[in-house]
């Protein structure tokens, strides 16, 4: 808090590309990361993991943030809505194996990450073939 009130940045990535935003999602300090997020830039955030992240956490170059949250799962679920709130684009931004965050998330975490339009595939796909549209709403 003092460092923030003083004029720190949490984006400055000191080694290995680290901003104090990833390492506190690493490190699972959910209520840091939460505190740390209204003072982080979007631009920042929308940018992809260094190789060194994403190589130790075994996740295609490109990853984003959001693609970390979604693959260590857990209490970093309460970061979700209010990174999508700041940068809506990362729900759809692909990494270099072409997977968005809710391809790589486990089930309970893909209502939170998924486009709206996703989502209504999803259901088509496990809905009864003799099933209409009027039913599914």
């Amino acid at each position: 808090r003092y460092l923030l009130r003083k004029g720190c940045s949490p984006d400055v990535r000191a080694d290995n590309g680290l901003s104090a935003f990833t390492v506190a999602v690493l490190a699972g300090q959910t209520s840091l990361a939460l505190k740390l997020l209204p003072f982080c830039c979007p631009a920042m955030l929308e940018e992809g993991l260094s190789m060194e992240v994403c190589h130790y956490m075994k996740l295609p170059g490109g990853s984003t943030i959001l693609h970390l949250i979604a693959s260590m799962g857990g209490t970093r679920e309460s970061l979700i809505r209010p990174l999508l709130e700041k940068c809506p684009v990362l729900a759809e931004r692909a990494n270099w194996a072409q997977e968005i965050p809710a391809a790589i998330a486990p089930a309970m975490l893909r209502p939170a990450l998924q486009p709206r339009a996703l989502a209504f595939f999803e259901v088509l796909g496990t809905a009864p073939q003799d099933t209409d549209l009027k039913a599914l709403r």
